[in-house]
């Protein structure tokens, strides 16, 4: 799958706040299981650093699809759980912008609805490299901005 296509699938992974929120969550989880499974092909396949912007703008996407639909079931929100897993390895494997990684895990982390889980052990690869830049950032993301106070969504280990 190429670039261009990728992004079209990530695409169909807008949802509108208008829309039923009782219809349309299979497609919406077959769409989000689909990009996981090529963007794992990319990693596996040693193209992580494709896989990354891609896998971040899917969880994103999720996370605010998640906000308007109905997900009793817990499928759409296991398929989050999933992209996150891959988005992690992928990051370790590709090593983005550390300080840009940092505070899009802080805002998701304590800005955020609560979901998905998010590790910061699975990014430490990524971050390992850039502790003089981005830790900082990784340590305030582990109390939320307040010290003294660890956020149960946000774990170190």
């Amino acid at each position: 799958m190429t670039g261009d296509e990728l992004t079209v699938l990530v695409d169909r992974l807008r949802w509108d706040r208008r829309r039923d929120p009782y219809r349309g969550r299979r497609e919406h989880s077959q769409t989000a299981r689909q990009v996981a499974e090529e963007c794992d092909r990319l990693v596996a396949g040693g193209r992580a650093d494709l896989a990354v912007p891609v896998l971040r703008k899917a969880v994103d996407r999720i996370t605010r699809a998640l906000m308007y639909l109905d997900d009793s079931s817990g499928i759409v929100g296991d398929d989050l759980q999933e992209i996150v897993d891959l988005y992690a390895k992928a990051c370790a494997a590709a090593l983005p912008n550390r300080v840009s990684l940092a505070g899009w895990l802080l805002k998701l982390g304590c800005d955020g609805p609560g979901w998905p889980r998010i590790r910061l052990a699975d990014f430490a690869p990524a971050g390992e490299a850039g502790d003089r830049r981005g830790g900082a950032a990784g340590r305030r993301a582990g109390t939320c901005g307040r010290p003294g106070v660890v956020d149960r969504r946000v774990r170190g280990a």
